[in-house]
């Protein structure tokens, strides 16, 4: 399991012309509407839908996830996730993990750990304590 995770994203886009896609209000409705909505709680969230919530096609916002958010959209959408755990975890620390978890939208355990551990390198449970 050696995943580096420092290789560039691929260069993909030569058929788009990047100047045109406004990148910083598209990076700021992105960032708005995870804050704002918990629409991405529903574990059947996808790009599609997210493109038609934000009127944005879904390649500008695939590659304003890549070059301005440093991620992909699930990525960057299970992080929002695992923040929401954590936020919804302290306002009730005797709460299920795990009820809490696929509340949160993840659809496995494993999935849910995979981020819980890379967004704060230890176990729920030991967020808790």
């Amino acid at each position: 399991q050696n995943i580096s995770h420092s290789s560039a994203p691929k260069e993909n886009y030569q058929y788009k012309d990047l100047s045109k896609i406004d990148f910083d209000s598209v990076q700021s409705a992105i960032i708005s509407f995870y804050q704002e909505s918990h629409v991405y709680l529903d574990e059947e969230f996808t790009l599609d839908q997210l493109s038609g919530q934000l009127k944005i096609n879904k390649a500008d916002l695939s590659i304003t996830f890549n070059k301005h958010l440093h991620s992909n959209f699930h990525e960057y959408t299970n992080r929002s996730r695992i923040q929401h755990f954590k936020q919804i975890l302290s306002e009730d620390p005797s709460a299920s993990v795990t009820d809490l978890a696929f509340q949160c939208g993840f659809k496995s355990k494993s999935t849910f750990y995979k981020y819980f551990k890379k967004e704060f390198d230890c176990l729920p449970s030991q967020l808790v304590h």
